[in-house]
């Protein structure tokens, strides 16, 4: 079930305002675990609390790629530089716009995806709770915000394909 986001403006979100007001970052991302999986958690740095992670087995560099990107889009007053190569690397694997579904996991229980135009999850957070759908929403609005803000060339993306393979050893 895809749930509606505010409409892009100049005004933030009710959501986005009172996310600001009870986390007013900067973000970090910290490693950490959750039960047998590595993970990098998005913690609010001025209050120490935590709002999502990213978890992995493998691709840790992928996992840190989408924890950061997360953590400067959620930081007030910090860009990535568009020409940056983790800003572009995000922006190919994860397309905007950027839209919440809600989810049911037979294990983990119901939570909130982050979903890409390409049908990619961007991230997952388990809980029903309003503080939940609220990250979740917040995290998609910063991410529209964000990225469709920034168009590339079909030149750029084949040369950031190329290098991200190489990188990846691929």
């Amino acid at each position: 079930m895809k749930l509606a986001l505010h409409k892009e403006s100049e005004q933030p979100s009710l959501d986005l305002q009172l996310f600001r007001k009870l986390y007013p970052g900067r973000f970090e991302v910290r490693p950490g675990r959750d039960g047998i999986d590595e993970t990098f958690s998005i913690t609010c740095r001025r209050t120490g609390d935590f709002i999502a992670s990213t978890n992995y087995w493998y691709a840790a560099s992928h996992a840190h790629l989408r924890a950061s990107v997360i953590a400067h889009c959620l930081s007030q007053g910090i860009t990535i530089p568009p020409a940056s190569l983790a800003f572009q690397y995000f922006r190919m694997d994860f397309p905007p716009p950027y839209h919440i579904e809600k989810f049911e996991h037979e294990m983990e229980g119901p939570g909130f995806s982050i979903v890409a135009r390409n049908c990619e999850y961007v991230l997952n957070i388990f809980g029903d709770s309003e503080n939940e759908r609220l990250f979740a929403s917040v995290i998609a609005e910063v991410l529209n915000h964000k990225f469709t803000e920034t168009t590339f060339s079909a030149n750029a993306k084949k040369s950031l394909r190329y290098r991200w393979s190489r990188k990846a050893g691929v």
